[in-house]
């Protein structure tokens, strides 16, 4: 067993741990009754191979053996977890907690530590009702080996609407193409490793795409019902729905502007380079959209309930963060940029590296916000990459500038608005960008594909060659294991 002790001139968690401490002993109380080593909460296991034999008899065969491919090694790391990791890690404490909560009744306490709305707990609770009505198991459903499950069971659905998006926005590709991008895109290594614990991410990611699908088929009532249901998973999942809603306004604008205006809304983003190209889409685009106002608000105004009701949500509480506002404070955080520049091009670098285009301009911000949880908690990678490389050196910030760049250089378009307010960096707060991005550049063909496919499963490799063999503990709280994580 490793010792390694974090940063004391930024660790200040002892308010944080004992409340941990407190929701772990009411977990492991309640956990108890499933002393049983069982892998899955359900004893007849037709509650999970059923609806999915349905589905995967519409599929391919290369699709058909990806999926399979995905659920066995999914399959692999959830039993091992479980296995190695039996009590609650890190934030799935107050995740696990609450719904425990719920499972016994209680729907009106929430833990002030939670951030996010209840829709997880809300799906997990569905789970749980329908495995004891339909007698699938023998204990309460609520353990944490059984809430893991649920999450392993969403991201078995997340496989399916990846695949469809992935059909939709390129229907010229070949089945094999399309089989080999989806278990490459399955396999992105910061929402794997999340798909098998009980975090918000997968449900989130999971809403959020099923939304922007339903878009793309101009079925606008259900995406703006599917993203209403994503606003109870993530706050910031607003967002991703202005910006469907955006791409719904050019979807209808396509079809009901005349052949001229069509050529220039049809443009690619990246044709934008200059201001001046720029403001002849975009007046292009304003003069369609107030032309045709009437039609437009007919069509989408599903959108305007899902954002009357986030407005409503803004209001009532005061603000975005439920909880704990404290740590969680909203401010213009620009280097938040630099990081998702470095990590897109790092994780799509066998899939944009024969891509690159250079950009005309990059916005200089040497502002950098520490946030204390950053170098509180080295159960983080992020702890070691700003503990060793950014505070090696004040001068580093500005070395690294040419890096940035030649990121950026790689991969400039992302999506700014979600990162920027955030003052702590946490790389599954990347995952939703990372998606958006990859489905939307110049797609690789089959090796370079491939090529992305290996280097997903190598950094897994590492990453849960960590997790699972490389524990150590902290001096100040001996009898906690810790476990490297992203």
């Amino acid at each position: 067993m490793i010792r390694i002790q974090p940063d004391r001139k930024a660790l200040d968690l002892n308010r944080v741990s004992q409340h941990m401490i407190d929701r772990t002993a009411n977990i492991v109380a309640e956990s108890e009754i499933e002393s049983r080593i069982s892998i899955f909460p359900f004893d007849n296991q037709s509650a999970i191979t059923g609806p999915l034999i349905f589905i995967l008899y519409t599929m391919d065969n290369t699709s058909k053996l990806a999926f399979a491919i995905y659920s066995i090694v999914g399959l692999a790391i959830l039993i091992r977890t479980n296995k190695l990791v039996p009590l609650p890690y890190m934030d799935e404490i107050f995740h696990v907690g609450q719904v425990q909560a719920y499972c016994r009744g209680d729907y009106f306490s929430y833990d002030p530590k939670l951030t996010t709305p209840p829709g997880l707990y809300i799906v997990s609770l569905v789970f749980v009702k329908v495995s004891q009505f339909l007698g699938l198991t023998d204990t309460n459903g609520c353990s944490v080996k059984a809430l893991r499950t649920y999450n392993y069971i969403l991201s078995l659905a997340l496989f399916f609407v990846l695949h469809s998006l992935i059909s939709t926005l390129n229907k010229n590709k070949s089945h094999a193409w399309k089989a080999l991008t989806t278990i490459t895109l399955m396999f992105f290594p910061v929402s794997f490793f999340f798909n098998q614990l009980y975090y918000t991410e997968v449900a989130s990611l999971l809403s959020v795409l099923l939304g922007y699908k339903f878009a793309l088929d101009k079925k606008y009532w259900l995406s703006s019902f599917i993203f209403l249901i994503s606003l109870s998973m993530r706050q910031t999942n607003v967002i991703y729905a202005a910006m469907v809603m955006g791409y719904s306004v050019l979807q209808e604008l396509n079809t009901l502007s005349s052949p001229t205006n069509q050529a220039i809304i049809n443009q690619p983003a990246y044709s934008t380079r200059t201001l001046d190209s720029f403001l002849t889409q975009f007046k292009v685009v304003l003069i369609a959209t107030l032309s045709n106002l009437p039609n437009l608000l007919i069509t989408l105004s599903g959108y305007l309930v899902v954002f009357s009701s986030f407005a409503y949500f803004l209001y009532s509480n005061g603000g975005i963060v439920l909880g704990d506002k404290s740590n969680h404070v909203a401010t213009l955080h620009f280097p938040q940029m630099y990081y998702l520049i470095m990590f897109l091009a790092g994780m799509c670098f066998p899939a944009i590296s024969h891509i690159v285009d250079p950009i005309y301009f990059f916005r200089k911000n040497f502002l950098r916000i520490e946030h204390p949880f950053i170098l509180s908690d080295n159960r983080h990678f992020s702890f070691y990459i700003w503990k060793d490389v950014y505070r090696r050196h004040y001068l580093i910030r500005y070395i690294l500038v040419p890096v940035y760049f030649y990121a950026g250089w790689l991969c400039w378009r992302s999506l700014a608005i979600t990162l920027i307010p955030s003052p702590l960096l946490e790389f599954r707060y990347f995952i939703m960008p990372y998606y958006f991005y990859r489905l939307h550049i110049e797609q690789p063909g089959k090796s370079r594909t491939l090529t992305e496919l290996v280097w997903n499963l190598v950094i897994n490799l590492g990453v849960y060659y960590l997790f699972f063999n490389k524990p150590f503990i902290w001096p100040q709280n001996p009898n906690e294991i810790m476990r490297f994580m992203w």
